[in-house]
């Protein structure tokens, strides 16, 4: 359990500042001086008081100056202050919110994971960092129905409908060849055994109920679901979602090997990713949680942060977010997640 932040006390001029110097860093990627925040507030104070005000708010550790000669950049406890403290909400263009959008509609009805796939992909794009999306668990998802779909004479698309509309699926193949009326009355007595129960209790379940179908069924059909029942009807399990990773190199702080190559092998590291955005310290509106640099706790990620918020799916919950450079747009990528959390759930409930 983490403690809570005790921030420093800074004046309403000195928050100013503060928060002007950090969105230009942001936006710039270089130190600012205090030349340019005089230049920002439109002269309203003198370059020495700015720069009295940034001596103090950098003995603060909110601010560092990277060069003797330059201006400065934030720190790490800068960016909590800023997140916890001063963030207002931004606003999203129709662009962003088009593209999201464009992503759901192209989905096919009811393939929650091909969904999932295209709106990561989308996100990624729009936000210019790496996208993670989780499936939700569905520890509390009832089985509708089973369907089996012939592929070939020797596999067999096994595809499970829950009551929310989405799907599961998985290829069995069969070491022997099944005709029709087997496959027929195979699909009447799973639905039997199965319909109308939650998956977690399948996955405990499963064997009692379908064994005693081997004796009239094809009993090579029914040993396959066995064999797949933890993958099948696991309710723990989450599939993950990867965006395109080619569009975080824009940032400058990717030209450092080792924390790019830190990002890189934790994104192909499921359990890590699945802990990595369970971190968030900081939760400047409800839903959201923010993770900044060694809050991490990950030696190659200190120069990284990560927003996640989360969507519904019935009673079950997934996560979104995003990863990328400690610098970046906290505001706007709170408004861009939290825009892309209601539009899946709107099209999970439609």
């Amino acid at each position: 359990m983490h403690k809570p932040i005790q921030y420093p006390t800074l004046t309403t001029r000195q928050q100013q500042l503060f928060a002007l110097l950090l969105e230009e860093h942001v936006s710039t990627a270089s130190a600012v001086g205090s030349n340019r925040l005089a230049q920002l507030t439109g002269m309203a104070y003198s370059s020495a008081t700015i720069r009295n005000d940034l001596a103090k708010v950098e003995e603060l550790r909110l601010v560092v100056q990277p060069h003797t000669s330059a201006g400065r950049i934030p720190t790490e406890l800068g960016y909590a202050y800023y997140v916890d403290m001063l963030m207002q909400t931004a606003t999203l263009t129709r662009q962003h919110k088009r593209a999201i959008l464009k992503a759901l509609n192209e989905s096919r009805s009811g393939d929650l994971e091909e969904m999932l796939s295209r709106v990561s992909i989308a996100l990624s794009r729009a936000s210019s960092l790496i996208s993670v999306i989780l499936s939700p668990r569905f520890e509390d998802s009832i089985l509708h129905k089973v369907d089996l779909v012939r592929l070939s004479t020797d596999k067999v698309l096994i595809i499970l409908t829950l009551r929310t509309g989405f799907v599961k699926s998985m290829v069995l193949e069969l070491q022997v060849e099944l005709n029709d009326a087997d496959l027929a009355l195979t699909v009447q007595f799973l639905n039997e055994r199965l319909s109308g129960v939650k998956l977690s209790e399948l996955k405990s379940e499963i064997e009692e109920r379908l064994l005693p179908l081997t004796e009239r069924i094809n009993s090579r059909l029914v040993d396959l679901v066995l064999d797949s029942t933890y993958q099948l009807f696991d309710a723990k399990s989450v599939d993950l979602h990867v965006g395109e990773t080619r569009h975080v190199l824009v940032h400058p702080e990717f030209s450092d090997i080792d924390l790019m190559r830190g990002v890189f092998e934790l994104i192909d590291d499921r359990m890590q990713v699945i802990n990595l955005v369970n971190r968030g310290l900081h939760s400047p509106s409800e839903g959201i949680r923010i993770a900044i640099g060694r809050e991490l706790d990950s030696e190659h990620l200190h120069g990284c942060s990560v927003v996640t918020t989360s969507y519904l799916l019935g009673e079950s919950v997934g996560n979104i977010s995003v990863i990328g450079p400690t610098r970046m747009n906290y505001s706007w990528l709170v408004s861009l997640i939290n825009f892309t959390s209601s539009a899946i759930h709107r099209r999970l409930a439609g």
